[in-house]
């Protein structure tokens, strides 16, 4: 269940120059029950509490925050995982109409504890953060442009050893580091080039800084690329658009003068985009390949494939739906793993639903199979048994002015199991409008 407040100032009307608020109150309850003879029912509770404001204090002078604090258990037979935090993230950007650079301030903060208990035994991690960050940025012309900024953070972690999921005993203790980053980025204009449109683009950044555990540190970074476009008229029967881009970043130890990273980086993509009266269709395919030329030799290739259409069937009717597949290797260490995943998203929507005004459905399917790189013997290990992880979410909505009430139920798949969701909730807006 859901409760959203939220409320927007006429200018006129603004009370510290505060422009609009937002307040959202939400409480899941999910019970899973046991997929097998091997385990056991379990529960799931989340409540949270957000608050959201903009504002303008100042002339040009913009500020936005979230606070956010969430209670989160999750029970699976006997072992249970307790969750409280409080976070927030507070943005300040300043936009002079008479000058061409935009300075902007960022905090954010977080307070989590969590507590787990797993067969009768407790464990534990508390952790305070703060980071801020300030930074400018000048866009002298619309292909140079400069960065200038301050970073600072504070961290506080105590925790028992593997008192947290997937954390490690390591880590605990007090932190803080600062310091400065500066860079500036370059695009040429874009040429002719045997047929192709073609430009390039250089980069440098410097980040220097203090750490409590490791001192002073400094790295310089230094990057070129290019890329070739064109649009292949006849490739397939229609126009694909066929991109292919290069990147080499280099990076430095300015205390020994040291070349201390080298990357290379190559892409090529295919894409389409074409539309009809009532329909449209995208569809997508990239490779990508990204090496260390010094060092371990670390490589990164990665295969991703798109297709998606969408179909207006009716003034109150819409289908739309993609299929995607990505494929991936690395070598990290001498070690190489190999994923490979498929994803499905369909969705029905249908306006005035029965001839009602204002009542509306949306059918949504999201089929998902991950570690398909063992079925197909691409990689060793045992089959994850939740390979598969779909859902089918139905949301029913009904609008009365500025009220709306929505019926939502959703079925969940992981692997042979079977769990589901029903929420209800109720909007108001106010303010704003009519």
């Amino acid at each position: 269940m859901n409760l959203n407040l939220s409320r927007t100032f006429p200018r006129d009307q603004t009370f510290l120059g505060i422009s609009s608020i937002g307040l959202n109150l939400g409480l899941r309850n999910s019970d899973l029950a046991a997929s097998g003879p091997d385990q056991e029912d379990g529960s799931h509770q989340v409540a949270t509490v957000a608050l959201s404001t903009r504002s303008e204090p100042f002339e040009n002078l913009f500020y936005n925050s979230l606070m956010t604090a969430i209670y989160d258990d999750d029970a699976d037979g006997d072992d249970t995982t307790t969750r409280m935090s409080f976070q927030g993230v507070s943005t300040l950007q300043w936009r002079p109409e008479d000058r061409p650079f935009i300075v902007t301030g960022t905090l954010r903060t977080l307070t989590e504890k969590i507590e787990r208990n797993d067969d009768g035994e407790s464990s534990g991690s508390d952790t305070l953060l703060a980071a801020a960050t300030l930074g400018l940025r000048w866009p002298v012309n619309d292909r140079f442009s400069v960065n200038l900024g301050l970073r600072g953070s504070y961290q506080d972690v105590s925790r028992d050893e593997g008192g947290a999921l997937g954390e490690d005993a390591g880590g605990d203790g007090q932190r803080f580091d600062a310091g400065l980053v500066a860079g500036a980025n370059y695009v040429s204009r874009t040429r002719q080039l045997a047929g192709f449109d073609w430009r390039w683009d250089a980069r440098a950044s410097t980040d220097s800084g203090f750490s409590n555990d490791e001192g002073l540190d400094s790295r310089e970074t230094f990057g070129l690329g290019h890329r070739f476009e064109r649009m292949l008229e006849d490739l397939i029967f229609v126009p694909v658009r066929f991109s292919f881009a290069q990147d080499l970043n280099l990076g430095f130890d300015p205390n020994g003068d040291e070349l201390i990273g080298a990357g290379l980086s190559d892409s090529i993509s295919f894409s389409y985009a074409g539309a009809g009266a009532a329909s449209s269709t995208f569809a997508r395919l990239s490779l990508r390949d990204t090496r260390d030329l010094i060092g371990e030799g670390d490589e990164f290739q990665s295969l991703q494939a798109r297709i998606g259409r969408r179909v207006a069937i009716s003034r109150q009717r819409r289908l739309q739906g993609d299929i995607s597949a990505q494929a991936s290797r690395q070598v990290s260490e001498g070690e190489t793993d190999i994923f490979v995943t498929a994803s499905g998203n369909f969705a029905y929507l249908h306006r005035n639903l029965f001839d009602i005004e204002n009542l509306g459905l949306r059918s949504e399917l999201r089929v998902n199979v991950v570690n398909l790189d063992q079925l197909f013997g691409a990689s060793s290990g045992e089959l994850d048994n939740e390979f598969l992880r779909n859902d089918w979410r139905n949301t029913l909505i009904y609008r009365i002015g500025r009220l709306a009430t929505s019926l939502e139920t959703t079925l969940f798949q992981r692997g042979t199991g079977l769990s589901y969701l029903a929420v209800l909730r109720f909007r108001r807006d106010f303010g704003g409008g009519q």
